[in-house]
């Protein structure tokens, strides 16, 4: 009998992923209480650059109130900077990233506009935005999108260890 649960278990985490360490890659730790990110920066690089992306300024995980999230500022070839976020997950001190792109579980696409700012910049973690950092009275515009059409399986193939 325990053997049937177990199968239907695994059946089940095959089928809807989300929640199950077959769909899952350690990408960083807590260590000393702070987020480190513990895979080759340079590998995802090089996937961002090869899929279209003109640069990548800066790799890290943040974290606020208990929530880590891998953020990565890219450079479209048009000079447009974005930030992509990704919620993990913290299992036991290890921090984990999900390859479904399902639910709450998607990789968010953050750009910033001056409105008139000559100098956005990205705030927060999770619940990220924009700030306007040289003009007082400048204000940026912030939009959202999920990349849906991110190649999520290339991409843990290319942070794989």
């Amino acid at each position: 009998m325990k053997i049937i649960k177990l199968f239907c278990a695994l059946m089940f985490c095959f089928l809807v992923g989300s929640s199950c360490a077959i769909a899952q890659k350690k990408i960083g730790a807590i260590e000393n209480g702070l987020p480190v990110l513990r895979t080759d920066e340079s590998r995802i690089k090089n996937f961002l650059v090869t899929s279209g992306y003109a640069a990548v300024e800066s790799i890290n995980i943040a974290t606020d109130n208990k929530v880590y999230v891998l953020q990565i500022i890219v450079v479209s070839k048009d000079g447009t900077r974005a930030l992509l976020a990704k919620k993990l997950l913290n299992e036991g001190g290890s921090l984990i990233i999900d390859n479904e792109s399902v639910g709450n579980d998607l990789m968010y696409k953050h750009t910033c506009s001056g409105n008139p700012c000559s100098n956005c910049d990205f705030t927060g973690t999770f619940d990220i935005g924009c700030k306007c950092g040289k003009e007082t009275n400048g204000r940026c515009n912030h939009t959202v999108s999920s990349e849906l059409s991110f190649p999520y399986p290339e991409f843990y193939a290319a942070i794989a260890n």
